[in-house]
This record gives C-alpha cells, structure tokens and sequence, in this order.
C-alpha cells in the first residue's frame, strides 16, 4: 500500500526544491509530498551532482529507490525514479 501511495504520489509531485540554487543542490532535501487523496508523505532526497550529471536517491516511508538519467541544465534539473518496474520523471527549475 505504501509503495503504491509512493508511487501516485511521483506522478503529481511538484518538486519541492524549486528555491535552491543549483551550485547548492548537492546534498540531503526534506519535504512533504502531498498526494492526490489529500494525504502527505515525507520525502528525503540525497543529490550528488557531478557537472550536469545529477545522481542520488530518493526516500519515502516506502524505501529507497534510485535517481535515474538525471541532469542539470543551466536552472534546470530533471530526474526519474523507478518505482514497481514504472519509471516516473520529475523535473524542477531553480
């Protein structure tokens, strides 16, 4: 059940990290994903960008998956993750 919320939850989530400046997007981002129920779930991203490579990964009380094909471009960033064999992408701008 938690997986599946995790799951929806990629799909409408707004990145949350919009404010950051990219120089400083390296490291651990908390937020709350709000889901299309209503409810919130915490979420933990752990960024490592090497040049416009962006890598990491991304923590739910689900568990942990990886960030996949991620990049930064300039004020942008974009990333996917893989949940249950789906693949969901996010995208944000600084």
């Amino acid at each position: 059940m938690k997986s599946k919320l995790f799951t929806i939850s990629a799909i409408f989530t707004c990145i949350i990290f919009l404010a950051a400046a990219i120089a400083d997007l390296n490291g651990k981002w908390k937020g709350t994903i709000k889901v299309p129920d209503g409810n919130e779930i915490q979420a933990v991203y752990n960024f490592k960008v090497d040049g416009e490579k962006l890598t990491g990964t991304a923590e739910s009380p689900s568990g942990v998956v990886s960030i996949d094909s991620g990049k930064v471009a300039g004020n942008s960033f974009s990333f996917q993750v893989t949940v249950d064999g789906n693949d969901y992408p996010h995208k944000g701008n600084l």
